[in-house]
């Protein structure tokens, strides 16, 4: 069970770490550092509203389905993106917004999924055993970072891609993710409900 929850925060952390660093890069490069505060009160505006919908439905739906819901939802949000991205691009669109937009709604996303990661680790394992393993599985996030990031610079710097066309890989990592959700669904059972 450890590896298969290490492997999920790696495969997500591998992606996140792309849409982490082109968000803010684009957010910054566009539209100025000085729309930063914006930007981070809009995050905790959104990370507000959700979390109310989010402490409804943790109430009736069970963990792993949540963070499954994140996930897709995440991909989701990423492939619109980066389908918006290609037509500003192809035909020259001047939609400034978008890079706050992409900022703004993946920031929400992974603070929905590190808010909702932990208690679904917890209800697969003991106290005992989370206590000893938490540290473990929680590695999956900096060294995925760390892969996404170094995949990032080969990228952009060796391959001369534009981070626009990179949003992409969140998606699939966001999905790479949920099929692991899938294995744990069917190997392994919650210790608590």
């Amino acid at each position: 069970g450890v590896l298969y929850f290490f492997l999920v925060l790696l495969v997500f952390s591998f992606g996140a770490s792309f849409a982490r660093s082109i968000g803010m890069t684009l957010l910054v490069q566009n539209l100025g550092g000085d729309t930063l505060p914006v930007m981070f009160i809009s995050i905790d505006f959104a990370v507000m509203i959700g979390s109310m919908a989010y402490a409804h439905y943790t109430k009736t739906v069970n963990g792993l389905t949540i963070l499954g819901f994140f996930l897709l939802s995440t991909a989701i949000f990423s492939i619109l993106i980066q389908f918006l991205f290609f037509l500003m691009s192809f035909y020259h669109l001047g939609w400034r917004w978008m890079y706050g937009f992409f900022f703004v709604g993946f920031t929400f996303f992974y603070i929905l999924i590190s808010i909702h990661v932990g208690s679904v680790i917890a209800s697969y394992f003991t106290a005992v055993q989370v206590k000893r393993l938490t540290a473990v599985i929680n590695s999956g996030l900096p060294i995925g970072g760390a892969l996404g990031g170094s995949s990032l610079i080969v990228l952009l710097k060796f391959f001369h891609l534009q981070p626009q066309q990179l949003v992409i890989i969140l998606g699939w990592s966001c999905l790479g993710a949920f099929g692991l959700l899938h294995l744990i669904h069917s190997r392994l059972s919650p210790v608590r409900i």
